[in-house]
């Protein structure tokens, strides 16, 4: 393993580039990096901005990988060249009055024609998603999506799924505000994933990692459950093939797990 320190504060989100030649970084710091990669290091900068207001929670390449969004604590999300780093738009707040979202998640569609935000909204109830076009950034709905803050939002072909601290995970369409599909555990959910080939979604349930097979709306569970982290898991994440679920927890561990048996790979000390 090899480890670098890319801000001054706590790193936030990483996202590759599609071809894997770059991965971006944002932190708490307000700094928006884009990193070179070459085999296994990670340590040339390609490009760095002062990406926002305030500290800046998530980041996300586009699907062909020439844009990279970000969204933060101020509100907006913000789009970047991935190449050179130059600032393409970004989301207009609205006027004194209005609602707005201090952005702890976002996802953007499969397609990469929308995008929908989550965290902390003002002057109403926490728990709004807002759905909008990637490529204006204009807002075309708010889904008071949960009882409690909504954390973590994934997307599949044709919709988008949001957790909560309400203990439910909700299945949404990108067009309309239906909710076709609400899933309840035991306890709030802060990580879930969707494979590489839309087919299965993973959903950490405190310590608990449940998997479900995707067919259209249809929802299965499989068999396997993932269990062996001590403490909340944070992040979950498919490896490219499927074959593989990496989860991070507050235990100090990141796990490697076979999908098909459930089985521990291997287990890194962070």
């Amino acid at each position: 393993m090899i480890t670098f320190r890319p801000h001054t504060a706590s790193v936030t989100a990483l996202s590759f580039t599609p071809d894997g030649t770059g991965l971006a970084s944002v932190s708490h710091d307000r700094w928006v990096r884009m990193w070179e990669v070459t085999g296994m290091a990670c340590q040339a900068l390609r490009w760095e901005q002062l990406g926002s207001d305030a500290g800046i929670n998530h980041c996300q390449m586009s699907p062909d990988g020439a844009e990279l969004f970000t969204g933060g604590s101020d509100g907006r999300i913000r789009v970047w060249d991935a190449l050179t780093g130059a600032k393409v738009r970004e989301h207009q707040l609205p006027t004194r009055g209005h609602l707005f979202t201090a952005i702890y998640a976002f996802v953007l569609s499969r397609s990469g024609k929308e995008v929908a935000w989550c965290g902390y909204t003002h002057n109403a109830p926490p728990h709004d998603v807002v759905v909008a076009s990637a490529k204006s950034l204009v807002v075309r709905h708010r889904i008071p999506a949960h009882a409690q803050q909504t954390m973590i939002l994934t997307a599949f072909n044709g919709g988008f799924c949001s957790g909560s601290y309400d203990r439910t995970v909700k299945f949404w369409d990108w067009k309309t505000k239906e909710c076709y599909r609400t899933l309840k555990y035991r306890g709030s959910i802060r990580a879930m994933a969707i494979s590489p080939d839309a087919k299965r979604l993973a959903v950490a349930g405190v310590t608990t990692i449940t998997v479900y097979h995707l067919a259209g709306r249809d929802v299965t569970p499989e068999t396997v459950a993932i269990r062996g982290h001590r403490t909340c898991i944070e992040c979950i994440e498919f490896s490219p093939d499927g074959t593989r679920l990496a989860s991070v927890s507050k235990d100090g561990t990141l796990r490697l797990w076979d999908t098909t048996t459930g089985e521990c790979k291997r287990i890194f000390a962070l």
